[in-house]
């Protein structure tokens, strides 16, 4: 069957439709999961800035410790300047990048944020 016939262009827009609903849930879980972090107590900080002079490694433990406190916003930032530093660093393809982006997607999971996790 031809690409262009109207049944697949109707499930491509059904498939973005769905894809649409699903992130706007995600973003959903994701607000609500801030606010429930704040009602557990969880000062809500400003969201950190990269400074030139850490390391990568700091980076991820300080990830680590935000994701064992299941602040997993702020641990998918931290873990984000982890990666940024570490490819800089060490290279893209080094084990510690691939150990970092397992991480990223570990709080994206707990998030609920299953789609950016892929």
């Amino acid at each position: 069957s031809a690409p262009n016939t109207p049944q697949s262009v109707a499930q491509c827009l059904e498939a973005s439709g769905n894809l649409l609903e699903m992130l706007s849930q995600s973003f959903t879980n994701m607000k609500n999961l801030i606010n429930t972090n704040d009602k557990q107590g969880h000062k809500p900080q400003p969201p950190p800035r990269a400074s030139k002079n850490i390391s990568g490694a700091t980076y991820f433990r300080r990830g680590q410790r935000k994701a064992k406190m299941r602040m997993f916003p702020e641990a998918v930032l931290y873990f984000n300047f982890a990666l940024e530093r570490l490819r800089a660093e060490l290279g893209e393809d080094h084990v510690d990048c691939g150990t970092t982006l397992n991480e990223i997607g570990k709080a994206l999971m707990m998030m609920g944020e299953r789609y950016p996790a892929l």
